[in-house]
């Protein structure tokens, strides 16, 4: 089997149809779907099982499992256990393919042999809005998320070697990709567009814990990728932001910006002499 695509969901009944639809749809079929669900209180579930006679006509492995987990990648490591595709991608509720033919452009006639992971690029949308994003390239992730994990593609057993580290709440995608550069494991860019990813809802709270989850990432490998004095500064300018971005108009925060941008500028010239 090629691939195993893995869902997790929580009470997920506005959104599940869509992820599950675009799933369905995939003109490849040599992939399994398996839906790891955090024991939802509400329709995600009848949701569910009432696709179970679909995918069994369409002779793709379907597999489904409600049960309280601590969290959305201990959800993740669970579904990841029980993956018996060569690759795997996580497309969870509220996320979906790009199109039908996603899986076929990417792996008919392409084998990626030497490679550990494959990514593309990803259409970002919220309530208002649909803007598509080029990845960027692998060797930004010291520094910052190059992908968004819906839009990678990992070999299912080099992936179990690293899973999720439970203690992040929000960024154990990223540590977990980061690990896998540090150890010189090999990720192929592809232009193709793999996924739509919702940031619908996002809080500033929860911006900024992710901003902290993600310093503490870097501090972790930086003794072979140091930090440096200009990413220490951006970051506390960002927290700041980010403090500030829920609590102010717009326009003023149009004007932050520009101000920041200058700041930053100002700091690093004056470090530099």
């Amino acid at each position: 089997m090629k691939v195993s695509i893995i869902t997790v969901c929580y009470n997920a009944e506005k959104t599940i149809q869509e992820t599950i639809e675009s799933v369905l749809n995939q003109t490849y079929k040599d992939f399994e779907y398996i839906i790891q669900d955090g024991s939802s209180s509400d329709n995600t579930m009848k949701i569910v099982e009432e696709y179970a006679e679909r995918f069994r006509n369409a002779r793709i492995k379907y597999r489904y499992e409600s049960e309280p987990d601590t969290g959305i990648y201990n959800a993740m490591n669970k579904a990841t256990s029980k993956a018996n595709g060569e690759w795997c991608i996580y497309m969870n509720a509220d996320d979906s393919f790009y199109s039908n033919r996603v899986l076929q452009e990417v792996f008919e006639d392409n084998d990626y042999e030497g490679y550990d992971a494959v990514f593309g690029a990803y259409c970002r949308h919220d309530e208002k809005n649909k803007y598509v994003f080029q990845s960027e390239a692998i060797d930004i992730i010291p520094r910052k998320m190059p992908f968004v994990h819906q839009t990678i593609f990992v070999r299912t057993n080099v992936f179990r070697n690293y899973g999720y580290d439970e203690q992040y709440r929000l960024c154990a995608d990223y540590d977990a990709f980061f690990k896998m550069y540090a150890d010189g494991r090999r990720f192929r860019q592809i232009p193709n567009v793999v996924s739509n990813y919702s940031v619908s809802g996002a809080s500033g709270e929860s911006n900024i814990d992710a901003l902290e989850e993600t310093i503490q990432i870097q501090k972790k490998h930086s003794d072979q990728y140091p930090i440096s004095f200009e990413r220490r500064i951006r970051w506390k300018m960002k927290k700041l932001y980010l403090m500030a971005k829920n609590q102010i108009p717009e326009s003023t925060m149009i004007i932050l910006r520009k101000a920041k941008a200058v700041f930053i500028t100002r700091i690093l010239k004056k470090d530099t002499m």
